[in-house]
């Protein structure tokens, strides 16, 4: 079946009609080419002469980038000014401090299993050496005896 030629598609969310001034440009859309035609229409007449017109030209548009570009760009409903404004709120003038700090409690499981390995590693040790010691005390000190000095004491 072909379409109706009368029929027009219909936008689902109403809010994301967007009303136009001049053709298909809203008024935002103008005022930011407006901006940018005052910001590099006059840059470049001025240095065309002194930096030569290739170089003019694309200084002329790095200039005017930005204000078209924010006339394009949307994110999150936000227009970009608005946009990068409340980025650089949230993150350089008022930076979120947490009141709270998240807790890992795997993390915590695995260093107090792996504390209570040495700890107990460290107890073998110590009883390793309260034996070692009790060992030297009962044989006499740390003298080893030969078969010769006990020779020596049984004649």
């Amino acid at each position: 079946m072909k379409a109706d030629p009368i029929t027009v598609p219909i936008v689902k969310d109403p809010t994301k009609v967007k009303s136009r001034f001049i053709g298909s440009f809203s008024k935002r859309q103008i005022v930011c080419y407006g901006i940018a035609i005052l910001m590099g229409v006059p840059f470049y007449f001025c240095t065309k002469d002194v930096l030569g017109k290739e170089t003019s030209a694309l200084i002329m548009v790095a200039l005017m980038f930005p204000a078209i570009i924010s006339s394009i760009y949307e994110k999150e409903g936000l227009p970009a000014e608005k946009y990068f404004i409340r980025y650089f709120r949230w993150k350089f003038i008022r930076p979120v401090n947490r009141a709270y700090k998240a807790e890992n409690r795997f993390a915590r499981q695995e260093k107090r299993k792996q504390m209570e390995m040495e700890v107990e590693a460290l107890e073998r040790k110590q009883t390793e050496f309260r034996r070692a010691k009790e060992n030297r005390n009962r044989s006499g000190g740390t003298k080893k005896t030969t078969g010769r000095s006990k020779q020596k004491k049984q004649a």
